[in-house]
């Protein structure tokens, strides 16, 4: 039997690189077909430079169709990978954690000085 599933999620934080590659290794433990819809274009879940080129930023509403024998298990877990995405800038520090180049202007270090 083939089901077909689809649920419309909420993006807690931006799709950055760690989140997708999360998102698609999450997918590629079944053997359903995944496809994510944003602003009416789709795209294969299954895809890093899909979804990398795909711009789904904090706050926005996409969904995640499935099919497949495990459709539903495919997307409770899509779900649950949605849910547990953070932003890598700020891992619930107090303060941002900002990438090392602007973290060493910031502190005054130039390169070469």
């Amino acid at each position: 039997m083939v089901d077909r599933v689809e649920r419309q999620l909420k993006a807690d934080t931006h799709f950055w690189l760690r989140n997708v590659a999360e998102f698609v290794k999450t997918a590629h433990r079944f053997a359903s077909g995944v496809t994510v819809v944003h602003d009416g274009r789709k795209v294969d879940g299954k895809s890093m430079l899909d979804l990398m080129a795909f711009p789904i930023r904090k706050g926005d509403l996409f969904e995640v169709h499935t099919d497949g024998e495990d459709a539903v298990d495919c997307l409770e877990a899509l779900e649950l990978t949605v849910l547990g995405m953070k932003d890598p800038f700020y891992y619930d520090a107090e303060e941002p954690v900002l990438p090392s180049p602007i973290r060493h202007a910031a502190a005054g270090f130039r390169p070469g000085a």
